[in-house]
């Protein structure tokens, strides 16, 4: 790298040539190592200001909002809700065993290669972060055991650096972008009590769960919310297809009141 500079500026529209052609072979000459070092963002860079020109339209009517809050489990808050809970997954048939280890749905992975063509702006959140978009992040960071702060400004600090971070190991180990993000979901924490805390953040934003809701604020936030949708599924927290640790989870509650 130049030595009469200490950080690499990226340009904007700028796509990882590892994202961008997926049959080239590894980097291995040493002068493409040079070119990864420019590749690398420094967490301490400020965020551009660049203005969002989108409209933020962000409201969805109320038949689509009932649609999607259909898709909610519910609270489980009482011991009656759980037993109920409990009787109807047996009269369904459905499995009660522990499901296989969590993956997301062909239609996630699908939407997670989009991470691949995203400029560094666009990836690592350079554009003004909206709050609109929190909800899904704090439930991302939740899964990842990384809650998110309070304050929004820390929040969106959390945020940015781990996009970052994901970026400069893409960049470094010659990977694409959603198979770095791949390897970090399959960190999930789907223990019982992380699924309960995810069971309480998503409380009253069931709607964000729907990656149209964020179209006009943040595509990061949209394809997250596929992945996010999946592993709440997963979890128990939402209704969907596919495995689910519902039962075990109901189980779980019903201990937890007893216990009280």
């Amino acid at each position: 790298m130049n030595k009469k500079t200490n950080k690499a500026v990226i340009p904007k529209k700028k796509v990882l040539e590892e994202s961008k052609k997926t049959t080239e072979p590894k980097i291995k000459q040493k002068h493409e190592s040079q070119k990864k070092q420019n590749n690398i963002i420094h967490a301490h860079q400020k965020p551009r200001t660049k203005i969002n020109n989108q409209k933020k339209s962000n409201k969805i009517n109320q038949k689509e909002e009932s649609k999607i809050v259909e898709t909610a489990e519910p609270s489980y808050s009482t011991l009656k809700e759980i037993t109920d809970g409990l009787k109807q997954f047996i009269e369904e048939g459905r499995d009660t065993s522990d499901p296989p280890p969590f993956s997301l749905s062909s239609k996630s992975k699908e939407v997670l290669k989009l991470m691949n063509f995203l400029g560094e702006e666009l990836f690592c959140l350079n554009t003004p972060f909206q709050i609109e978009s929190l909800p899904i992040f704090s439930l991302f960071f939740q899964l990842l055991g990384q809650p998110l702060p309070f304050k929004i400004d820390e929040a969106s600090a959390q945020c940015r650096a781990f996009f970052i971070d994901t970026w400069n190991k893409a960049a470094l180990e010659g990977k694409l972008l959603s198979e770095i993000l791949e390897e970090k979901i399959n960190t999930f924490d789907f223990s019982f009590n992380n699924i309960s805390r995810c069971g309480a953040l998503v409380k009253g934003h069931h709607s964000k769960l729907d990656p149209n809701f964020h179209s006009n604020t943040c595509i990061i936030a949209g394809i997250i919310a596929f992945i996010v949708r999946d592993a709440l599924v997963y979890g128990g927290v939402a209704k969907g297809e596919g495995p689910t640790k519902l039962y075990g989870y109901l189980l779980y509650k019903k201990n937890h009141i007893s216990e009280r």
